[in-house]
């Protein structure tokens, strides 16, 4: 019963990232990890941000990423004041099922319900 923390989970129920997860399949054979999926994110986040100001300025570009929500196989995102990390950015717990990593949490991007199977009884320990 493995759980874990994630930017990124091949199971994000958006268009892009199924599309994402359909040509990582067909041309790989594999399912889509964190570095296609930040890959992915980094490239579409530039492509916006050129096409927006119409060339590759550097002025142009800094304000470009300063203003504007970008599309991502994750949703949508937008630069913190600092530059340091996206503000918008959700976190996605997973777990693993086999090869499977479902999205547990947050509710909104639920894929499975979590398995986490308690006791009917606790044991008694005993302490030294």
């Amino acid at each position: 019963y493995v759980f874990g923390s994630t930017p990124y989970a091949y199971s994000v129920p958006t268009d892009a990232n199924d599309e994402l997860y359909d040509t990582v399949q067909d041309e790989f054979g594999e399912l889509p990890h964190y570095s296609f999926g930040f890959g992915t994110i980094q490239f579409d986040i530039y492509q916006q941000a050129i096409e927006e100001v119409g060339e590759i300025d550097q002025q142009g570009l800094a304000d470009a990423f300063d203003s504007m929500t970008f599309e991502s196989v994750t949703g949508e995102l937008s630069f913190d004041d600092n530059y340091i990390g996206y503000e918008n950015m959700t976190m996605y717990l997973t777990q693993a099922k086999g090869e499977e990593l479902p999205i547990v949490y947050p509710p909104e991007f639920q894929t499975e319900e979590p398995v986490a199977p308690l006791p009917d009884e606790w044991p008694e320990q005993e302490w030294p």
